[in-house]
């Protein structure tokens, strides 16, 4: 009996033990320490207004979604956030944006827009599988729309307790599209967000979120 109250009491300092090791506060993105997952666009919750079905969604949003992979050094994320570390792994976007359905993402309603906000990016979070991707902190764009009659793109930028899957924090930007052809019109927000990033947004971030626990 008494080995097995010690059993007991050892397993249970140890869960206690990782747990708080695992467990992430806003702030850590901050560290230079910090290991961070960069897991790709997910444009599994998004609305295209404007377009029309005219093309194929789960296609060209994991065309966009692996361009930022592919061309990393224009879309340099690991600058953006000073992570020179940092971890490219889009398998989980690729996988959500594969199962998109045209008569889902395609509206002609504006009010199927802007549907986004901070408790749907949590929602939307729980229901990621993060098995294989460890127990740190993963960044992910989560796509609320592409309009393009307004001529914009809606993206949440969002930093992931990977274990708990609790946000950490996440801010709506919005950017113009621009370019040739459908990829690199709905593609190029993505630059001018990561560019926003490393110009003002992670230091805006670091005063609004670097303390908080």
């Amino acid at each position: 009996m008494k080995n097995s109250k010690m059993t007991l009491i050892f397993l249970l300092l140890f869960l206690l033990r990782n747990n708080l090791i695992a467990q992430h506060i806003a702030a850590d993105v901050f560290k230079e320490e910090t290991q961070i997952t960069y897991l790709g666009v997910d444009f599994s919750n998004a609305k295209c207004f404007g377009e029309g079905a005219t093309f194929d969604a789960a296609e060209l949003t994991n065309k966009i979604n692996n361009l930022i992979v592919t061309e990393f050094d224009k879309y340099n994320i690991s600058k953006a956030l000073k992570k020179p570390n940092l971890i490219v792994n889009n398998s989980l976007t690729v996988q959500l944006n594969n199962k998109i359905k045209e008569n889902t993402f395609f509206t002609n309603n504006t009010s199927d827009l802007n549907l986004i906000d901070e408790k749907k990016i949590q929602e939307i979070i729980s229901g990621y599988d993060f098995e294989n991707y460890g127990k740190g902190i993963g960044f992910i764009f989560i796509v609320d729309n592409l309009n393009k009659s307004k001529m914009e793109e809606v993206v949440w930028t969002t930093f992931i307790d990977m274990y708990t899957k609790k946000v950490l924090f996440t801010e709506m930007m919005k950017a113009e599209p621009k370019g040739f052809g459908l990829r690199n019109y709905w593609s190029n927000p993505f630059e001018q967000i990561i560019g926003e990033i490393k110009k003002s947004e992670l230091k805006k971030w670091k005063t609004k979120y670097g303390t908080k626990v």
